[in-house]
């Protein structure tokens, strides 16, 4: 079940489809969530839960070079690139979605400073709205999509 952000009183909802899940040796439900109430409400242990890690400055780097620079196998060949990728990189706060995301959208655009900075000056906008570097990252995405896939 992913990316759960509430559930109603009783948990009427959860209990349902628990209900019809196999209960048998090696079955095993996955839950998304990023409110840790919402875990407990739904029954799952401190023992079960996994928080994951963020990736620190130098890994965040490497992902998003592998994503926005894939066409040349990770490598950054335009030096005005790196400083306005670190921004970007490190307005992600080491969130691999977020990463990936803007990662994409930039593989897409034209490795020029001035697109990529356009870029990072929108995410900068996104973040202040939202605070929520995946959010925005996803939110930069649609936004960068051409308007027939938007519909």
């Amino acid at each position: 079940v992913d990316d759960v952000w509430d559930s109603d009183k009783n948990n009427t909802w959860w209990q349902r489809i628990y209900q019809g899940l196999p209960k048998g040796n090696g079955s095993c439900v996955i839950i998304t969530t990023r409110i840790e109430r919402v875990a407990r409400k739904m029954g799952v242990s401190e023992a079960r839960t996994h928080w994951p890690k963020f990736l620190n400055e130098d890994n965040s780097w490497l992902l998003f070079r592998k994503i926005a620079f894939a066409a040349t196998q990770g490598e950054c060949k335009f030096p005005e690139l790196v400083k306005v990728g670190k921004e970007i990189v490190e307005k992600c706060k080491g969130l691999p979605l977020a990463i990936k995301a803007v990662g994409g959208v930039l593989l897409c655009k034209p490795p020029q400073y001035h697109e990529w900075n356009k870029i990072a000056k929108h995410f900068r906008e996104e973040l202040a709205e939202n605070d929520d570097s995946v959010m925005a990252s996803l939110q930069l995405s649609y936004d960068e999509l051409p308007p027939y896939l938007k519909s």
